[in-house]
């Protein structure tokens, strides 16, 4: 593996990134089955680190290449919210 490369593996039918930084093993775990849209997004990621190894952005944590949580909500709720903005969108309608 060069410098600075970050590979794409197969782990347990998964895909995860592994790359060495500073003498230090790292893998990231991208919890997507093996296939082609998803190994492009891995490559996508594993650019990412690579770029920000390359100029010093690398963040060891790796807490800036997880995925982020995205919040949750109920369809009663989310419809709600629809009422909600319809509400203010639409003015009153008056039959004669």
């Amino acid at each position: 593996m060069p410098k600075g490369s970050v590979n794409i593996e197969v782990f347990k039918d998964r895909l995860r990134l592994a790359w060495s930084w500073e003498g230090k093993r790292f893998w990231l775990y991208l919890a997507l089955p093996d296939s082609i849209v998803n190994r492009k997004a891995a490559s996508i990621k594993a650019r990412t680190i690579e770029l920000d190894m390359t100029s010093g952005n690398f963040d060891p944590s790796l807490a800036k290449y997880k995925p982020q949580k995205q919040e949750s909500i109920s369809v009663s709720d989310l419809f709600h919210q629809f009422i909600e903005y319809k509400r203010r969108k639409i003015e009153p309608c008056y039959f004669r």
